[in-house]
């Protein structure tokens, strides 16, 4: 604590003197006699110097702080920003691959780590991800204004929305959060033939005016609502671990 007490005197006496400095050299400049007070403006220009030669031995005096907390908080900067370069990295490269999905920075979200998907001129979505696990995930229509706060006004995109949320918690991985992230991502491609892959229990297009808004969580088969739990054997659900 002296030794910070006694750099912020030294940073206190360097810009001190420093004021000085200049408000001599305005006083002259607006005066017109610019060589009236070159001696003293040399020698305090001097004495500058060595505050500042000062300042920088305090400074270097000064020992790194080791309180709990700021290393803690330290730790959780220097981890979240990490994470946020490995997200960010991750959905650059799956924008690469997947030349018909489009995954950029929010504009919608003020958030550190979110993200705006375009699948084709299929759908939107909107997702969160904190601590390399997706939060939140919101799917419109092409066509329809994207955030967090409202659903969509189709009732298709409105239940993709829902198998998006399970699809979350599915893919959700403490101990590999970063393949979860991935995984589900992949998945969620799959829903680029929305509107033309059929059912795979029934082979229609649409039941009840629907498309299959559902997609296998292991081979991204679409199937509707109403079939999943007759599609596979035993009565599990389609994707279940």
């Amino acid at each position: 604590m002296e030794q910070l007490q006694a750099a912020l005197i030294a940073i206190t006496v360097l810009r001190s003197n420093v004021d000085r400095v200049f408000g001599i050299f305005l006083n002259d400049l607006h005066s017109g006699e610019q060589n009236k007070q070159v001696a003293y403006l040399q020698g305090l220009l001097s004495t500058v110097n060595m505050n500042l030669r000062n300042v920088v031995r305090k400074i270097k005096n000064l020992k790194p702080i080791s309180h709990p907390l700021y290393l803690e908080r330290m730790n959780n900067f220097n981890q979240q920003s990490a994470e946020k370069r490995q997200i960010n990295y991750m959905m650059t490269t799956l924008t690469q691959f997947f030349g018909d999905m489009t995954i950029s920075a929010s504009k919608s979200v003020k958030s550190d780590i979110s993200f705006d998907i375009t699948l084709g001129y299929i759908l939107k979505a909107v997702i969160i991800i904190r601590g390399m696990m997706i939060e939140w995930i919101v799917v419109k229509g092409y066509e329809e204004s994207i955030d967090l706060w409202t659903q969509s006004r189709h009732k298709v995109f409105r239940k993709v929305t829902e198998n998006a949320l399970a699809a979350i918690l599915h893919f959700d991985s403490v101990e590999y959060p970063e393949l979860g992230v991935q995984s589900f991502m992949i998945w969620f491609h799959t829903l680029i033939n929305l509107f033309i892959e059929p059912c795979k229990h029934c082979g229609l297009h649409l039941n009840k005016f629907s498309p299959p808004t559902w997609r296998d969580f292991h081979n991204g088969e679409a199937y509707h609502e109403e079939f999943i739990e007759k599609s596979v054997p035993d009565g599990a659900s389609v994707g279940e671990n």
